[in-house]
């Protein structure tokens, strides 16, 4: 089965070509297909699941990409043994990110967001981990935002330097086993960033 979402603020849409469990907010996708619906129905403020079914998920999905200005961005899960490198900026706990540059390979710019908010350097990007998509507003329309995430390993447990021009209060090493509680004041992208990781790989034990 293959499938999609995106995230507007605390909604989600979820792209699927064989669903299984169908909501009451369901749409199914043809080529008169109007996205201003979709829209208008995230601008209610109770969280809600909306659902699109499509035969063709792929040509779905292009369509929808091209109602918006598209953004590519990258950012890192970077691990310490059995800690997790967290930034805390806008009042909630995030990982290191940032858009990639004129000429930038995705790759080269997770790298560089990361090292950049969190001065920390000795970084190894060990694998790519997962695309998150999400919309927002901006003053000409709405912008389509994809996150590459990779897995970094770092052997710079202190001395880090939160980027305080981006807006980053505090950047800190979390262990594993208590990061449900940051969680609770993070992003639904962040969540399934830190899921892939433990469902993907054994987290070492202990810190040197």
């Amino acid at each position: 089965m293959q499938k999609y979402e995106v995230f507007i603020n605390h909604h989600r849409l979820k792209f699927t070509n064989n669903p299984t469990n169908i909501s009451s907010n369901v749409y199914y996708f043809n080529k008169d297909f109007n996205w201003q619906i979709i829209l208008l129905k995230f601008q209610e403020k109770k969280p809600q699941d909306l659902l699109v079914i499509s035969e063709d998920l792929e040509s779905c999905w292009k369509q929808f990409r091209r109602q918006f200005v598209n953004v590519r961005a990258a950012g890192g899960l970077v691990v310490c043994n059995d800690y997790f490198l967290f930034i805390y900026r806008n009042g909630k706990w995030d990982l290191p990110k940032g858009k990639m540059e004129t000429g930038e390979g995705v790759e080269e710019t997770a790298l560089r967001e990361v090292k950049e908010e969190c001065g920390i350097n000795n970084l190894t990007l060990k694998k790519h981990l997962i695309n998150t998509y999400h919309i927002y507003p901006f003053d000409k329309g709405w912008i389509f935002k994809q996150t590459d995430w990779f897995l970094m390993r770092s052997s710079q447990p202190k001395h880090l330097i939160p980027q305080t021009e981006e807006g980053i209060e505090e950047v800190k090493w979390i262990r594993n086993k208590d990061v449900g509680s940051y969680l609770k004041q993070s992003y639904q992208t962040i969540s399934i960033v830190i899921k892939t990781h433990l469902l993907s790989i054994e987290i070492p034990s202990g810190k040197n």
